[in-house]
């Protein structure tokens, strides 16, 4: 049975890192540029997580990187 926190699952799964600035990652694994989705302080934070970017980064194996 695969785990339900990320760190167990093989993937990041629907999670997202809210920084202190606003700025918001895919994924704590992924708090990198690449894996940069934007600001929630100019940006309404339903507009990332409904993001195509977030959910090819969201089922993506955590071995991969």
């Amino acid at each position: 049975m695969a785990g339900t926190v990320c760190v167990f699952a093989p993937a990041c799964g629907p999670g997202v890192a809210l920084e202190h600035n606003g700025d918001l990652g895919s994924c704590d694994h992924f708090v990198e540029p690449d894996h940069f989705l934007g600001n929630i302080l100019t940006t309404p934070l339903v507009d990332f997580v409904s993001s195509e970017k977030l959910r090819t980064v969201s089922m993506r194996p955590l071995a991969d990187e």
